[in-house]
């Protein structure tokens, strides 16, 4: 088929409508990478059939590059029988989606790799996990340089997690082989109940502007002056994990509980349950919670078996696929101490 017969797509839109349809795909915070690479995937091949199109996940073209076929992760190839009865007319979209931070510009060369001509890729589609906002631009560079040659249509959809926002921002930019043409940005976090959504950052901030759920933490009572039972000049971070642990100790002299005996993980979870102290959101909850238990930020609220310590922060860190209940699911019968330097005498 003539290039000319080739119709582009708005790849913008389609960026778009991933965006809006994003909580349709029900992922959630129990679920893995694989997960999460496998129903988006899914959401663009479907979205290929029904533009009709031929999808194949785990397709191959000839990478001449490495003398071999490589797979792409989705493609969707034109056929159209009164063309040709047995040969595709062309391949319109070839899609590469990346969890590893480290696999960015491999990735990249993939969506862009000198092949064979019928394999040439009208449409390419890249969705990556990049470990912050500077390293876009490297590979916005890349894919310009890399497009001159294949002359594309592109879009590529950069992740990354937003310690400030504690949500991932999601940064998509579309690119005819002249140049970028088109920049869009949003959010995507987790609901109340541990659904993922995505929502355009002017959205995100007229929500954020509106939202007047969770309390401004510089309105918290961190000195607690008059309690007789702790104090809070050991306590350096100001956040939530610090808040909920304040918390605790607040309600334990409240109730008239003995501070200093071993506690149950489940029993410190039903003491300050989700709510506490403004902290409403099911994700934050549950990561801020995990964060109050462990050694993240040098923390040493509660006395209990270092390893385990040390392998909720491992958790706690790792911004691309953390479970924010890993605590929930494994460790509520584990006893802890708190740590009496957080006492008074």
């Amino acid at each position: 088929m003539d290039a000319m017969n080739k119709p582009h797509f708005n790849l913008m839109q389609f960026f778009e409508g991933f965006v809006k349809n994003y909580r349709k795909l029900n992922l959630t915070t129990i679920h893995n990478r694989s997960m999460f690479t496998q129903k988006e995937i899914n959401y663009f091949a479907d979205l290929g059939e029904m533009l009709g199109f031929e999808s194949f996940i785990e397709d191959s073209k000839f990478d001449k590059s490495k003398n071999r076929s490589r797979p792409m992760d989705l493609a969707w190839w034109k056929w159209d029988k009164r063309e040709d009865p047995e040969n595709y007319a062309y391949l319109a979209l070839h899609l590469e989606r990346e969890s590893l931070p480290m696999k960015d510009v491999e990735t990249v060369e993939k969506l862009f790799s000198e092949t064979e001509e019928g394999s040439i890729p009208n449409d390419v589609v890249g969705i990556l996990y990049v470990d912050s906002e500077k390293r876009i631009s490297y590979l916005n560079n890349l894919v310009l340089h890399k497009n001159k040659q294949q002359q594309s249509n592109a879009l590529m959809v950069y992740r990354y997690f937003d310690e400030s926002l504690q949500a991932q921002r999601v940064l998509a930019y579309h690119f005819l082989a002249e140049g970028m043409v088109e920049e869009r940005k949003a959010i995507c976090k987790e609901d109340e109940f541990g659904y993922f959504s995505m929502i355009f950052e002017e959205e995100f901030q007229l929500d954020k502007n509106n939202n007047s759920k969770e309390q401004d933490l510089t309105k918290f009572d961190w000195e607690c002056s008059n309690s007789k039972l702790f104090h809070t000049r050991m306590i350096q971070n100001r956040v939530n994990a610090d808040k909920l642990f304040i918390s605790l100790l607040t309600k334990l002299e409240q109730q008239g509980l003995d501070a200093r005996r071993a506690f149950s993980i489940k029993e410190i979870s039903d003491i300050i349950p989700r709510g506490t102290a403004g902290i409403n959101n099911y994700a934050t909850y549950g990561f801020s919670f995990m964060s109050m238990l462990s050694s993240q930020k040098e923390r040493d609220y509660f006395i209990f078996e270092d390893e385990l310590r040390r392998e909720l922060a491992s958790v706690c860190n790792n911004n691309y696929n953390r479970d924010n209940y890993y605590w929930k699911k494994n460790l509520l019968e584990v006893n802890v101490l708190i740590n009496p330097k957080h006492l008074r005498d």
